[in-house]
């Protein structure tokens, strides 16, 4: 009878342990996969708002990376999270002027061009 209680909570505590690793592991969205829908660029602040193009993916964080005018947006996901599918991402507009923005995804992958629109 012991021998089950502790087997019992073994299994509990495995099952608690590894939902939480899925909701913590995060990853990079491909360019592909994203939809951007707005972009606004003030003095102040950088907003990209859009959504994965898989529903089962959704926002997680994202990083912002600046060279020679061009602004680089790497967005994060997960799976399992408690917050709504899309992205509403706002950037303190410390890089002055910006030319073009970039989605970008991991080093294999192409960036996307999401402005100014061609």
């Amino acid at each position: 009878m012991k021998i089950i209680k502790i087997m019992c909570i073994i299994v509990v505590l495995a099952i608690a342990v590894g939902g939480a690793s899925i909701m913590l592991y995060r990853f990079v969205i491909s360019p592909e996969n994203m939809m951007v829908h707005k972009v606004n660029i003030s003095d102040s602040y950088i907003n990209l708002r859009g959504l994965p193009s898989d529903s089962a993916v959704q926002y997680k964080g994202h990083k912002a990376e600046y060279e020679n005018g061009i602004l680089y947006v790497t967005i994060y996901g997960g799976v399992f999270t408690f917050r709504k599918n899309g992205f509403d991402i706002s950037i303190k507009n410390k890089y002055g002027d910006i030319e073009e923005i970039y989605l970008k995804g991991k080093p294999s992958s192409p960036t996307k061009l999401i402005w100014p629109k061609q």
